[in-house]
């Protein structure tokens, strides 16, 4: 499994083999935490959305599968609210 380090509250991480993301709300701040994989040349881009913002679901994982094709990806993290996001600067490039 590959992860971005964690920033703002949120954990990406990337099973290629399931070719699955995975998002770990770390912090109760009020925000969906967001993982984001994106085509390095296309730039096609993956999105899993783990919903729980309060108390009780700090530190919950959510899953997401998709359908990808074989090509080098960037490995993003964010937050949001229902009508904004941002996408943390930090990335992990991987080529499969």
């Amino acid at each position: 499994m590959d992860c971005v380090i964690p920033q703002k509250g949120v954990t990406a991480c990337v099973r290629f083999d399931r070719q699955a993301i995975y998002v770990r709300s770390d912090s109760a701040n009020g925000y969906f935490k967001l993982g984001q994989l994106t085509k390095v040349v296309g730039g096609d881009t993956y999105r899993c959305q783990n919903n729980n913002t309060n108390s009780a679901g700090n530190g919950t994982w959510v899953g997401c599968n998709f359908s990808w094709p074989r090509a080098c990806y960037r490995i993003k993290s964010g937050y949001g609210q229902h009508d904004w996001y941002i996408i943390n600067d930090v990335n992990q490039l991987k080529c499969l």
